[in-house]
């Protein structure tokens, strides 16, 4: 006998997923023998089938048509780390369990914010903070107002947020770390990620070492 654990019960009781594309004229713009428009994907019956939420997001479409009116080329792009996001999502529900690294801003900001401590620096010298993100405000003791337009460079010295009687990295620690700091903004200038290990002081002076993913925007 089958109960509502085994899998055949299970697929004779729900419906198949179903997904779909599709494009609405007021989408569309063409031009000769090209076609360009915005597609929009979606999944039905995903969440009756055990998914946390239904999959949908859009994506461009170029086309090119022949003399005869044949399809010549066909390109279909969309938000790769967006998709990403999403299907974790659908499997995790808001719980993600696995980071995915921002590659533009507007990821890297985005709501609700990550849990990761998150820090978005001009790549322009003197590499000033732009935002940092709640969990790294909690982490450090500084707000936004506080870092925002300083640089990484001053949270490695013995001014920034340092009380008396604190730990402190020492001159020789300062330099490596300023140093490994240096290499990883060069490599994010020819668009390389680049993972570092330094040293800084927290709000109350302690030092902290911390273990650094830096990537471009």
């Amino acid at each position: 006998a089958e109960g509502p654990g085994d899998p055949a019960a299970f697929s004779a009781t729900q419906s198949d997923i179903n997904a779909q594309y599709y494009i609405t004229a007021s989408d569309i713009m063409s031009e000769n023998d090209k076609f360009m428009g915005k597609w929009t994907f979606s999944t039905k019956n995903a969440v009756a089938n055990g998914s946390f939420q239904e999959l949908a997001f859009s994506g461009m479409l170029s086309a090119t048509f022949s003399a005869c009116n044949k399809l010549a080329t066909l390109d279909m792009s969309y938000d790769v780390m967006q998709v990403m996001q999403l299907l974790q999502g659908c499997q995790h529900g808001s719980s993600l369990s696995m980071p995915i690294t921002p590659n533009s801003i507007d990821m890297a900001l985005s709501s609700p914010p990550s849990p990761e401590p998150r820090v978005v620096i001009n790549c322009q010298e003197p590499h000033q903070l732009v935002n940092v993100n709640p969990a790294w405000q909690a982490m450090w003791g500084h707000s936004q107002s506080q870092t925002e337009g300083r640089t990484l460079s001053q949270m490695m010295t013995l001014g920034f947020g340092r009380s008396e009687g604190c730990g402190s990295l020492g001159l020789a620690a300062e330099r490596a770390s300023a140093s490994a700091l240096e290499h990883a903004v060069a490599e994010v200038k020819q668009s390389r990620a680049s993972e570092v290990t330094v040293g800084f002081y927290d709000r109350g002076g302690d030092v902290v070492v911390c273990h650094l993913t830096v990537v471009p925007l």
